[in-house]
């Protein structure tokens, strides 16, 4: 149940990755970042520089493809990550959904996955730097976990959230699903599992748990956040029932 919770291969991404590693641009860094790509594998882990070069790319290709759906993608690209829409039309490489209907040109899905590929170096290069060996999933793919609901007052409210580097994507197992249009930071997640836990049905004192932040609501308390790290790591805490098992308890008085 551990390995099955920490689990961060994102199957949707495995067909795409032939397309992905033929990409081609005139980026500076293009070169750099090709060597880095041959070697993603689909995993989506906080510290590969791959997984996020492919979600770029994939974001890009993506909008490519369906923004001429208008509003039905707009308002929609976010809530859906149009995958399954994306996988059945490059199995095409002359699909008609890759050509960019702006120009004279009729472009193969792998002209749309070269331009695509350009796309995501510009944004990657401006927003992570020059160096794609310092880039990372994790410093783009951040789990915020919004205070209710101080979280919505103007210019403080991002101080009472809780933010951490976190694997996955919209299709793994331990989902980190990606904001994509809905966000100025299309690759953070707000929705990724706020509880887990593992129960051991011979001796339930042997159950785990962990949640995104803490026991508290008190932004003060340091209980507010003292999850958050375990959590993001796949970690666990010792979930108690027994009171002789209990290391501290609160008493609530009305006097």
């Amino acid at each position: 149940m551990k390995v099955m919770q920490a689990d961060t291969l994102s199957l949707t991404s495995l067909p795409l990755l032939p397309l992905f590693k033929s990409s081609q641009s005139n980026h500076p860094l293009a070169a750099q970042v090709l060597e880095i790509a041959k070697d993603f594998d689909g995993n989506m882990t906080v510290n590969s520089a791959g997984a996020l070069i492919f979600n770029a790319w994939a974001d890009h290709l993506t909008r490519n493809l369906f923004s001429r759906l208008g509003y039905l993608f707009s308002d929609n690209y976010g809530d859906r990550n149009y995958r399954g829409a994306l996988i059945a039309q490059i199995q095409n490489p002359n699909s008609p959904w890759c050509d960019d209907a702006k120009t004279k040109e009729v472009e193969t899905c792998q002209q749309s996955s070269n331009n695509a590929f350009e796309k995501a170096l510009v944004y990657l290069s401006k927003e992570y730097g020059n160096d794609p060996k310092k880039w990372s999933w994790g410093e783009a793919h951040i789990a915020i976990s919004e205070h209710r609901p101080l979280s919505k007052i103007p210019f403080i409210g991002k101080l009472f959230n809780i933010s951490t580097p976190f694997p996955g994507d919209s299709n793994t197992i331990n989902v980190g699903r990606l904001e994509l249009l809905r966000s100025s930071n299309p690759y953070e997640t707000l929705q990724a599992p706020s509880l887990r836990t593992i129960y051991d049905l011979s001796d339930l004192e042997k159950s785990l748990f962990i949640y995104q932040t803490g026991q508290s609501g008190w932004v003060q308390s340091k209980l507010y956040r003292n999850m958050s790290s375990l959590w993001a790591n796949n970690e666990y805490l010792p979930l108690k029932m027994k009171s002789g098992n209990i290391q501290r308890q609160l008493e609530l008085n009305n006097k």
